[in-house]
């Protein structure tokens, strides 16, 4: 028998949506509800404190262990934990309890404390609470010719923890622009970077036009979000495609931290 471990990890309410998060798990597994399911807070102010409070909302008694974790994402926008950096909150979080026993329809409330370093830079500082189940769930899997297999899945929940200090400096640059063929036909890969001191949420719109000046495309940029140093590849699909030549592309970009757009213009062609 061969067997592996999958490990599932959320990110809630990355995008700034705040509420409840739901796990879902195979029926009769434990399904967890956490609130709230995103966290900011300011650390010009001493320690912040709060609490979470964890619904089993399945038919199985589970046993979780809170920890501190570090989180990237990949230019293609993926989630990655990653070791502790300068502006991680990991090592300063502090839970109490962080290991408990949550039967069904019961709750459960874990609290929190940031103990923030007496100098700290200003900037954004950002971290997650991971809940993560002591067992796994096993499926096991036969191929009916005697070879059979087992997977351990342990589905955890990774809450996200964004905290202020002073005013950070907003800086996002386009960096690049490029034409780019695929299956669908021609599409537009934009390479978003973070220069400035906090996370900047990203959406927008397009006008790709001919050298003569005349719009042959328009539409929406992809809203994402960039951590600080982070950059994102952002990819559009100009509709009606273009035909083969020499575009100038046209970008506003609005920053959910600044009062005005970004603009920028890429000269990008298609074809010989």
């Amino acid at each position: 028998m061969t067997s592996s471990t999958r490990k599932l990890l959320l990110l809630a309410a990355v995008m700034g949506i705040v509420g409840n998060l739901t796990v879902g798990m195979p029926t009769a597994q434990a399904r967890l509800v956490i609130s709230p399911a995103l966290l900011r807070v300011d650390l010009d102010g001493g320690r912040p404190r709060g609490a979470f409070t964890l619904t089993n909302v399945g038919e199985k008694t589970e046993r979780y262990r809170a920890r501190a974790v570090h989180f990237r994402l990949s230019e293609a926008g993926g989630l990655q934990l990653v070791e502790p950096d300068e502006w991680s909150l990991a090592p300063w979080i502090r839970f109490n309890p962080a290991e408990f026993e949550l039967p069904p329809n019961a709750s459960r409330v874990v609290r929190y404390t940031i103990l923030v370093p007496s100098t700290l830079e200003q900037g954004q500082y950002w971290g997650g609470i991971e809940f993560e189940p002591l067992q796994s769930s096993v499926y096991r899997f036969s191929d009916g010719k005697g070879k059979n297999l087992s997977i351990h899945v342990l589905n955890s929940a990774l809450v996200p923890i964004f905290a202020k200090k002073g005013s950070p400096r907003v800086d996002l640059e386009v960096a690049d622009a490029k034409a780019v063929a695929t299956p669908k036909g021609p599409g537009i890969v934009i390479r978003l970077e973070n220069r400035g001191e906090t996370r900047v949420d990203v959406r927008g719109s397009y006008r790709l036009v001919r050298e003569d000046g005349a719009e042959v495309a328009a539409g929406p940029v992809p809203e994402v979000m960039i951590l600080r140093a982070g950059a994102r590849l952002v990819g559009i699909r100009p509709d009606p495609p273009p035909a083969p030549g020499s575009y100038k592309l046209e970008l506003e970009l609005e920053l959910r931290q600044l009062e005005k757009p970004v603009h920028s213009v890429f000269p990008v062609r298609w074809g010989s």
